[in-house]
């Protein structure tokens, strides 16, 4: 199954701070929603993460910037609720923030969308034979 990381761009991609997640500053976050929403991604949610200049990467000052789940909106008022919400909590802790030398990124957790892509299963299910039920 393709993931929301894989299916950015290589020059997109290679700046997460995660290998396995979508972990982006602001402006390549928001680049990345508009992607996945095309590309079919249910945006799940998103979280702070910072990229200290002393290496560490993890929650820290950003742990409180955080979206209650977005899984029951539709793909493209997740990624509405995405964009704003990131601008947002951006701005609040670039406030709280000042001064640092911290980089503030995004994790953006995202899964396709099996009404979108139907050859993609969802959580392992296979498409069920038969004729359709209504």
């Amino acid at each position: 199954m393709k993931t929301a990381l894989s299916t950015l761009p290589a020059e997109l991609s290679s700046k997460s701070i995660s290998d396995g997640e979508v972990v982006l500053p602001l402006a390549e976050a928001l680049l990345a929603i508009n992607i996945l929403e095309a590309a079919g991604f249910q945006i799940l949610g998103w979280e702070g993460w910072v990229n200290g200049t002393d290496g560490r990467v993890g929650h820290g000052s950003a742990g409180r910037y955080s979206s209650a789940s977005l899984e029951k909106l539709s793909l493209g008022e997740a990624a509405r609720v995405t964009r704003h919400g990131i601008v947002e909590d951006a701005a609040s802790w670039n406030a709280a923030n000042a001064g640092t030398t911290d980089l503030l990124h995004f994790c953006i957790t995202a899964r396709p969308n099996p009404s979108l892509n139907a050859d993609v299963p969802h959580a392992g299910l296979r498409p069920r034979s038969g004729p359709p039920v209504s």
